[in-house]
């Protein structure tokens, strides 16, 4: 498995601790796979990808967050062994 973790920036702590818990290599989570000088976009559709899983931690925050509409909308809908979750955070934010 290889999950692509899909986050607002306001919602980082918990997708990092949910990162932080699961198998090493097992996620794609920006923080630890772009490197100061890689092109974002690209990068972020190649994690998209490679991905079996895409894994939506969904807020307010992330319904508002442009970075989080940029992948969803590289989310291959024809890749049907694509798994897609979602975690709908209880937060005010």
């Amino acid at each position: 498995m290889r999950a692509f973790l899909s986050h607002s920036s306001a919602d980082k702590l918990i997708v990092v601790g949910v990162h932080s818990e699961l198998e090493p290599d097992s996620t794609w989570l920006d923080r630890a796979e772009i490197e100061w000088g890689d092109l974002f976009l690209e990068k972020i559709a190649d994690g998209i990808q490679l991905a079996t899983d895409f894994v939506l931690f969904w807020s307010k925050a992330a319904s508002k967050s442009e970075w989080v509409r940029i992948e969803i909308r590289n989310y291959p809908f024809h890749k049907p062994t694509l798994k897609w979750w979602y975690f709908a955070s209880r937060r005010g934010k």
